[in-house]
């Protein structure tokens, strides 16, 4: 796995590629042949992700191993199983702080 960008989204991965190359989400639609860059928006906020085909176009404008992607795309997916596995067998995924803050609720002397 692409261990380099550990626990970055996909998005973020992907943001992070299209900046260091100089391109615009704008650019990186066109070269896609998308009508504008809301597509690659949507994937950079990881409100959805590429489609697979997509990814080899991705790499090669990136100037990117395509192992490199398409690792970085199936760590999100495991991420995003897991998380949705525990919710669903423990419940809600909670914050840190939150769980401080039940710890010193239920014992007021614990630091």
């Amino acid at each position: 796995m692409f261990r380099g960008f550990f626990m970055v989204t996909c998005g973020g991965f992907l943001a992070h590629c299209r900046k260091v190359r100089g391109l615009s989400q704008k650019d990186v639609a066109d070269y896609l042949g998308y009508k504008n860059g809301q597509f690659i928006s949507n994937w950079e906020r990881d409100k959805s992700q590429p489609p697979i085909p997509v990814l080899k176009d991705l790499a090669k404008l990136f100037q990117i191993p395509e192992e490199t992607i398409f690792n970085v795309v199936l760590e999100q997916h495991l991420r995003d199983i897991a998380i949705q596995l525990h919710r669903d067998l423990v419940g809600d995924i909670k914050k840190p702080e939150d769980i401080i803050l039940e710890q010193k609720l239920v014992n007021p002397t614990a630091k």
